[in-house]
């Protein structure tokens, strides 16, 4: 409650600069900042979301999805998926997707586990999370050629829910009223200002307050929907791989320097100087590894598939030791 709802806005600024001179202060508003925004409403209502998501895990998700859960948690593990600061933080990143496709009828309960993780598997695949190129300066037409999605309450359809969501229609009104921005024109919709100005992937709670997947980057998006067509075309045509597909799958190890055929080490210190328009809404070092990844895709073109991070989450389980 101590957070005003039109604040949660994806298109709203919350990191405002105060400049102070002799005589005046003067509060200079930049650019939206949508990655703090989700981070704050995260920890904001941190228990409020764990309640929500617990009780649909416990009440709607039947057996099968409970071990098709515990089979992703091992195939995330395996390729670096969970824990790292841009991927899936814990396990309810996984799940909240679970129970989006259940309440959308993309997933039944009477699915056997493997039915349910190749269906997981080919609508992470197929859905286009991404806008084209993926670039800061993409038009406002081409950001909002991609998919967002908003789970929907119990018994209602997902259009049925964006309809009745009152952060919704506060967002409506307070475009009509007193629109935000001069220099870009506000997005008619919540829906659509959540496309205009978040950059990775969009999958919001049902109150419209949240994007669950908003701490989640382009490069892991990218890596997850290779990881997944790649799962996918294992399981229906593993006759072509020369191990069985439960080992590739559940066993083998496949996270960073596994998965990549070439390590790159590159100083950060010499991208501190080039200016972001997101540099006021990241950290310091995922602004910074985020315009690497974006200018090396722009560089190497289709030389290359994936362009990923190494980080905490994503490196090896085991450390080598240093006496061995």
């Amino acid at each position: 409650d101590w957070i005003p709802p039109t604040r949660l806005f994806p298109n709203r600024h919350n990191l405002g600069t105060t400049t102070t001179t002799t005589t005046t202060t003067t509060t200079v508003l930049l650019g939206p900042t949508p990655i703090y925004n989700t981070d704050l409403v995260k920890r904001a209502v941190v228990m409020l979301l764990d309640r929500e998501m617990r009780h649909a895990l416990q009440e709607e998700l039947p057996t099968s999805c409970r071990d098709a859960l515990v089979l992703l948690k091992i195939w995330s593990l395996q390729r670096g998926f969970l824990g790292g600061h841009d991927s899936f933080t814990g396990m309810e990143d996984v799940a909240c997707l679970v129970v989006y496709l259940l309440r959308t009828k993309h997933v039944t309960s009477r699915m056997a586990p493997l039915e349910l993780l190749a269906a997981v598997w080919k609508f992470i695949s197929e859905t286009k999370w991404l806008s084209s190129g993926d670039d800061d300066d993409d038009d406002d037409n081409n950001k909002s050629n991609r998919v967002a999605l908003v789970i929907p309450r119990p018994d209602e359809t997902e259009i049925q829910t964006i309809a009745a969501c009152r952060q919704a229609q506060l967002y409506a009104t307070c475009t009509v009223q007193s629109p935000l921005s001069t220099t870009h024109e506000d997005a008619p919709t919540l829906l659509e200002c959540f496309q205009q100005w978040t950059p990775g992937p969009i999958l919001l709670n049902s109150n419209m307050t949240c994007n669950l997947w908003g701490n989640m980057s382009r490069s892991f998006c990218r890596h997850l929907q290779q990881a997944a067509s790649k799962s996918l075309d294992c399981l229906h045509h593993h006759s072509s791989h020369v191990i069985w597909p439960f080992s590739y799958l559940f066993l083998q190890e496949a996270r960073f320097y596994s998965a990549m055929h070439a390590v790159m080490r590159i100083p950060l210190n010499m991208f501190r100087a080039i200016p972001s328009s997101n540099d006021d809404d990241a950290t310091e070092f995922d602004g910074i590894s985020q315009k690497v990844v974006e200018l090396l895709y722009e560089a190497l073109g289709n030389r290359v598939t994936l362009i990923r991070i190494l980080t905490t989450g994503n490196g090896p389980l085991e450390m080598p030791n240093p006496s061995g």
